[in-house]
């Protein structure tokens, strides 16, 4: 199995969701995303906390592979492939860094407007900054 190379994404950033569903990614989230390795678009899915979650779309393929499917999987394995498999989408960042959200992404998790995009390590994650600020206010 091929390794999969590190990704380090981090930082929080203060965007907006239009009525379109777009937002731009930030250029410092962009540039920490080589796209030779980690591929030209992103798979968004809905994260363990109900955000949407953003992969660079081969890092996440990579990752996935990690799981060998078996022919009578447990019943674990399935309800982690019918979350992380069959309810992901793969979207595009266009010229200006923008992407477009899919409907049923943001219908399922509420984001629109005044929203933060976190990176989380290997990921971002897209809170409605409220929600955001008051997750940071509990932490401390």
């Amino acid at each position: 199995m091929e390794p999969i190379e590190p990704l380090f994404l981090d930082g929080e950033y203060d965007i907006f969701v239009d009525d379109k569903n777009r937002l731009s990614v930030p250029i410092e989230l962009r540039r920490a995303i080589d796209p030779r390795e980690y591929g030209e678009g992103l798979t968004v899915l809905v994260g363990k906390n109900k955000k949407p979650w953003l992969y660079p779309d081969k890092y996440y393929r990579k990752l996935l592979s990690q799981f060998t499917p078996q022919a009578a999987p447990p019943e674990e394995l399935l309800k982690f492939d019918r979350f992380n498999v069959s309810m992901t989408f793969t979207i595009s960042v266009d010229k200006q860094g923008r992407v477009v959200l899919p409907d049923k992404i943001v219908r399922r998790t509420g984001v629109s407007g005044e929203v933060t995009l976190a990176g989380v390590r290997d990921h971002m994650e897209i809170w409605p900054r409220a929600e955001w600020e008051q997750y940071y206010e509990t932490q401390f």
